[in-house]
């Protein structure tokens, strides 16, 4: 019998739901420290969530016979410790689970920004009756870095928004919802180009850092900088000067170098900068397309057939 443990995150109904679904598979689920129960010590496969590095190397340490790790996350960073290369591990995620939540919040951070509301509610807060010119989303530019499952689905939106969308990909073609896809050497265009910058590339030894002191010049100071994927892809120090100077308008940011926030982060007292805790990806969907996902890579493993999603190039880090 085949043996999967599941991360401490995934309910009851959920892991009674993949019994009922598999029934000659068993399911055992770890603790939040990663331990593996007695009865998983056999298991060939993780279906991962909220686990970080330290439990999941715990877990490997303690099911020697692992072959396959299976994540919900849009991307592979949290899994890459050296034991996946030394073991040969197999890894695949759920693609498609996360594009919809984390689109759809994109859209609200442009109208946050666009239509002023962070500043409505600090009026609305002191009494003050003040009205603000605002500007519309139709006919502004969007550049998205990564065009993925989840910067596809954002520029799906903003195209039906009136918006014109140009985006870069490690490897460029013609993508529906895109006026104009650049190779990586194309980020310049752009930053010069976007009125909105969406980041939504996978963290990898590449786009580590990739916007700094230098890019942040390169946009327009009427530009947001929107990051719903990874905080190292920014180089927080000089993010943080770019928006206190007003080189650009403003950021809406969810995922940070450090999460939490710290307390004494200077981003949470910037006036043009609105913070949510690397929530976009939340909606009771997600986990559900994320299940669904790994049942069809389950009973393609069990078929022994080729599985969905996989880590393409581990050096890449996708």
């Amino acid at each position: 019998m085949l043996t999967v443990l599941v991360s401490h995150i995934y309910t009851a109904e959920q892991v009674e739901d993949l019994r009922t679904t598999f029934p000659e598979t068993r399911f055992v689920q770890l603790n939040i420290e990663g331990a593996v129960p007695e009865e998983g010590r056999d298991a060939e496969a993780i279906l991962r969530c909220t686990m970080r590095k330290g439990p999941l190397l715990r877990a490997l340490a303690e099911a020697p016979g692992l072959k396959w790790i299976h994540t919900c996350t849009a991307g592979f960073d949290w899994l890459m410790v050296p034991e996946l290369a030394e073991r040969g591990l197999l890894v695949t995620r759920s693609g498609y689970s996360l594009n919809i939540a984390m689109s759809e919040f994109v859209v609200g951070y442009m109208f946050l920004m666009a239509k002023r509301f962070p500043e409505y509610l600090r009026s609305q807060a002191s009494h003050r009756w003040e009205s603000l010119e605002a500007t519309e989303l139709g006919g502004k530019t969007v550049g998205i870095v990564g065009a993925g499952a989840v910067g596809t689905e954002i520029a799906r939106r903003c195209v039906a928004l009136g918006m014109r969308v140009i985006g870069t990909k490690r490897t460029p073609e013609p993508q529906e919802f895109f006026e104009d896809m650049l190779p990586p050497s194309g980020l310049e265009r752009l930053l010069r180009e976007s009125d909105f910058l969406v980041l939504a590339a996978p963290l990898t030894p590449e786009t580590q850092g990739m916007l700094g002191r230098e890019q942040f010049a390169m946009m327009k100071p009427t530009a947001y900088l929107l990051n719903v994927a990874r905080g190292a892809l920014c180089v927080e120090d000089e993010l943080i000067d770019a928006l206190r100077n007003r080189i650009i308008a403003g950021a809406c940011i969810d995922a940070f170098e450090t999460e939490p926030l710290p307390a004494d982060s200077p981003l949470w007292d910037i006036d043009n900068v609105v913070l949510t805790p690397h929530a976009s990806y939340r909606s009771p969907l997600t986990m559900t397309r994320a299940l669904e996902q790994f049942k069809t890579n389950l009973a393609r493993y069990l078929k022994g057939e080729p599985l969905l999603h996989p880590l393409k190039d581990m050096a890449l880090g996708y």
